[in-house]
């Protein structure tokens, strides 16, 4: 959306010459009269200063209905312009006063919004590193085995309702639910958005740790019971923690297609004899290939 759009006078190489120039939310933009192509571009956060032009510009435009008014925009050294600086001349006094307060305050914002961005892009980029680290994949997989051999625990005891051994299970599975809610949480910022949910794994992770949440805190509806057994599953969160692990299963689910491709085959060959079996023995053995779900079975 542009801000505020105007034709303008532009210094390129010590020479005046005609521009049409607009601001947005992140950039100032510079263009052709005449040509909707964008000639040159200044994002706003790297805007060092915006200063008036000390000299009058009345000789250098010659005459051009353009007067005496324009400014600098100084940009960043280590940015998209290189420090390059760029001078405009407008046509009014007021034109100027519009252009100066509009590109400072525009800049100003652009700013405080790149700081943000890339404070958060900061830390996501130490959470993920952080996620990544074989400490860390080492006690979330002795956290899920840990979890499972409290839920083998508990199957084996069968702990009556209402008992201290049945509170002593539950208040576990609340600690084990909360941490697994937590690396969740980490997980889902560290590689937000697509690249989370664009992963199996991950998805996996977010529907058993939701499942889990959603039998805590709605306890007392009716059949909520089977939303719990889904907890049994958290173990298959093994397979992506451990390499080796993950490792096997990918090479599992590369295997199905060609393990298909073999099976149909065979399947293939099987009715070929079968349908021959059936027209060659029939009379001679009927017990054996009578018809062709028998000829079948003696294959």
């Amino acid at each position: 959306e542009r801000l505020k759009e105007s034709p303008a006078m532009k210094l390129c190489q010590e020479e005046w010459q005609p521009r049409f120039i607009f601001i947005t939310a992140d950039d100032l933009l510079i263009a052709v009269p005449g040509s909707d192509d964008i000639s040159d571009r200044v994002p706003l956060h790297e805007v060092e200063a915006v200063t008036r032009l000390q000299e009058n510009l009345s000789d250098s435009l010659s005459g051009d209905s353009f007067e005496n008014f324009g400014f600098n925009v100084h940009t960043s050294k280590n940015g998209y312009n290189c420090g390059r600086e760029y001078c405009f001349g407008l046509e009014s006094q007021v034109e100027l006063e519009d252009w100066l307060s509009l590109v400072s305050k525009s800049a100003k914002v652009a700013k405080m919004k790149f700081a943000k961005r890339t404070l958060i892009e900061t830390y996501r980029q130490r959470v993920l590193k952080l996620t990544n680290s074989n400490i860390w994949q080492r006690t979330s997989s002795f956290l899920v085995a840990a979890n499972l051999v409290i839920n083998i625990a508990q199957s084996q005891a069968m702990p009556v309702n209402g008992s201290n051994t049945f509170a002593i299970f539950t208040a576990l599975d609340v600690i084990f639910t909360v941490i697994f809610t937590a690396e969740l949480s980490l997980n889902l910022f560290a590689y937000w958005f697509w690249p989370f949910f664009s992963s199996g794994w991950h998805v996996f992770d977010f529907f058993v740790v939701t499942i889990s949440l959603a039998s805590l805190i709605l306890s007392d509806l009716p059949g909520i019971s089977v939303l719990r057994l889904m907890r049994t599953f958290r173990v298959l969160r093994l397979f992506n923690k451990l390499r080796s692990l993950r490792t096997l299963i990918n090479a599992l689910a590369a295997s199905l297609v060609p393990v298909l491709n073999a099976f149909v085959i065979m399947v293939l060959i099987l009715v070929i004899y079968a349908i021959l079996g059936v027209e060659l023995f029939q009379d001679r053995n009927p017990e054996t290939f009578g018809t062709f779900a028998i000829a079948s079975y003696t294959m």
